[in-house]
């Protein structure tokens, strides 16, 4: 079995979000150093860990998701294996994407 850098949910890059990837993640947060300095309570190792794994732990989606909208960055829901319609009811749909896909359904 060979290990990836993302779960194969996570290959396609959708151009409406700023981060589609785990390592698009890590590049962001200046790596497993700057991820474990924004996230509390975790090591450089850890976040390397997500990298060998290939995912986000789920117990860090909620502290991820913050840190994400801190950057002022939006993240594919994939990345957390989450629908746009989940992010939506959660309010992480960025409003320019809400409002053209609102446009485009209504029309």
């Amino acid at each position: 079995m060979q290990l990836t850098n993302t779960p194969s949910v996570n290959n396609v890059t959708d151009m409406r979000y700023d981060i589609n990837t785990l390592d698009e993640l890590l590049d962001a947060l200046d790596g497993p150093s700057g991820a474990a300095a924004a996230l509390p309570e975790l090591s450089p190792q850890a976040v390397c860990n997500w990298r060998l794994r290939g995912f986000i732990p789920p117990s860090r989606h909620l502290q991820v998701c913050i840190v994400v909208r801190k950057l002022g960055k939006s993240a594919n829901p994939a990345l957390f294996d989450r629908t746009e319609d989940d992010w939506r009811l959660l309010g992480m749909i960025p409003p320019d994407l809400d409002g053209r896909r609102a446009r485009r359904t209504t029309a």
